[in-house]
């Protein structure tokens, strides 16, 4: 081996710091799962997604079910060895995985778009900030999810951070890039228009890139495709990555009430196909009704969802947004401070409001400072942009907003080491003044 392949070796392997952050961060959330709040956590659509795996694989659904089928097939596949509780501790022990799999993606893509510095660091917050310790514990769609998404976008990256001669079987690259792309709409049919994004990436670094955008749609087409034709062979029913769409474009135009109230707004009655045209037509009769009432509706909705951090309502107890509030508007006392650090669950609710402002503030901050690099960072601000735009027509809550998280705390890293640098600066020429003197 020749001393530069030797050196090149060297330098892609993981160093000694990110393997601290993962074990930090298999500890965290190992320590949750087992020993947290994690029993309390299994409302919302777990029960849903928990029975209709199980049916999907048994033949059992007589109809297209209203999600994508990977996570079905996820939780039915984990109950073929597992039933009950210990089903539900499967999944949490897998979800733990997964989470730690997140920081080592982070890492490689915080490291080809800033340097390794920031990917460490990156690698670091997504350790060890609570929403991501207590995703663990969540029988949702999110945690798979995520693991396609940013497994697909760590792929681009590592394509990314080298010139396009340097890595070995590119095009085999873009396939498995393209195959978690199908994967991630498969599980949350929120992405399927997101190769959009890495095509436009693509064409503005490599004009002569036609082969890899062809390995990538390819691929991406057969995987989601593969679940359109066995939908449309098993129940007459064509599907492009999953059902929903229609009733996500109502609830944009709507409040949510409940799943039977929504339905009674609607005009549905009966589960039935045309259910979808009648989903558009109110969205529709909403829109044209008041068009600028919808799109102030839309715009507090996404920015109620960004600004709202996602898991506290596992923590049962008032709000503590509304203990503030109520704090604020009786004058703020100074005296009163301690009644509100002694409400229910007070300090893990903190923690997730300082780390989410946290990502958000120290988030656009690097953004903005990245703007000089717009056509090396266009990737990820492409990513930010896809969801606030898809989420800018559909309903969104936080949970929907989770994906962004993780992009949020990589520009919070650059502008953390940005600052780290411009403070070393500072002091460097007052350090040199003194050995001088």
């Amino acid at each position: 081996m020749s001393v530069t392949s030797s050196a090149l070796s060297a330098r892609r392997q993981p160093p000694v710091a990110l393997w601290a952050i993962l074990v930090l961060a298999l500890a965290l959330r190992l320590a949750f799962v087992l020993f947290g709040a994690s029993a309390a956590i299994g409302g919302g659509d777990t029960p849903f997604l928990m029975l209709t795996g199980p049916a999907l694989l048994s033949g059992q659904l007589t109809g297209s079910p209203a999600t994508g089928p990977v996570y079905l097939i996820f939780t039915g596949v984990v109950q073929w060895f597992f039933h009950g509780d210990a089903a539900l501790l499967a999944i949490r022990l897998i979800n733990v995985l997964i989470g730690v799999a997140l920081c080592a993606f982070s890492y490689v893509i915080g490291t080809a778009y800033a340097g390794k510095a920031v990917g460490l660091l990156t690698a670091l917050l997504l350790a060890v900030t609570p929403v991501f310790v207590i995703e663990a514990g969540n029988v949702l769609t999110e945690s798979v999810f995520l693991l396609f998404l940013f497994g697909a976008l760590a792929l681009y990256a590592r394509w990314h951070a080298v010139p396009l001669a340097d890595v070995p079987g590119r095009g085999w690259l873009f396939i498995g890039i393209g195959i978690l792309l199908g994967l991630a709409t498969l599980t949350r049919a929120i992405v399927i228009l997101l190769p959009v994004v890495l095509i436009i990436d693509l064409l503005q670094r490599r004009r002569a890139a036609l082969r890899l955008i062809g390995a990538l749609l390819i691929s991406y087409v057969v995987v989601v495709g593969a679940w359109s034709v066995y939908s449309t062979l098993r129940w007459g029913e064509f599907v492009i990555g999953a059902q929903g769409l229609a009733a996500n474009v109502y609830l944009g135009t709507t409040t949510w009430c409940g799943p039977t109230c929504v339905d009674q707004q609607a005009g549905i009655t009966t589960n039935s196909s045309d259910n979808q045209n009648k989903f558009m037509q109110g969205a529709f009769d909403t829109i044209r009704a008041d068009p600028l009432g919808y799109v102030r509706h839309r715009l507090a909705n996404v920015i109620d969802a960004e600004l709202q951090p996602y898991n506290t309502v596992i923590f049962p107890g008032e709000s503590i947004k509304a203990i503030v509030g109520d704090w604020w508007a009786q004058g703020h006392p100074l005296s009163a401070l301690g009644q509100i650090t002694q409400s229910d669950n007070f300090w893990p609710k903190l923690a997730l409001y300082l780390f989410h402002y946290l990502a958000l503030i120290g988030g656009v901050i690097g953004l903005l400072l990245s703007l000089r690099r717009l056509g090396w960072w266009l990737l990820l601000f492409g990513v930010i942009g896809y969801f606030l735009t898809v989420h800018s027509v559909l309903m969104a809550i936080p949970r929907y907003l989770l994906p962004l998280e993780p992009l949020w705390l990589l520009f919070t890293a650059y502008t953390l080491i940005w600052l780290w640098k411009r403070l070393r600066r500072v002091r460097a020429p007052s350090v040199v003044m003194e050995e001088r003197e």
